[in-house]
């Protein structure tokens, strides 16, 4: 039986991503998900990032947003470190 110190509920953009960052953390991870065979926010944006529009009049929303986004090319570098595939990140403006 394997032991868990963490159960992440979801395995699309975020419950991965979560799940990647406790794992690093050195936390025994499991993820708990459906399969493919719903249209999630993951599957349904395809794991677009944005800035435009997100936290109108909601300042710690969009600061958060921003911040969110300018860390995601670490992110991508470390993932191909660690597994070879490169994600695609792209982020040309709109």
């Amino acid at each position: 039986m394997q032991k868990t110190d963490v159960i992440v509920v979801g395995g699309g953009l975020v419950g991965m991503s979560i799940a990647y960052g406790l794992a690093l953390l050195g936390r025994r991870v499991s993820v708990l998900d459906e399969g493919d065979d719903a249209i999630r926010a993951a599957r349904g944006n395809f794991g677009l990032l944005w800035v435009q529009g997100k936290g109108y009049r909601m300042s710690p929303y969009a600061q958060w947003t921003r911040e969110s986004v300018a860390l995601w090319p670490r992110f991508a570098k470390a993932l191909q470190a660690d597994t070879g595939i490169d994600v695609h990140l792209r982020q040309q403006g709109g």
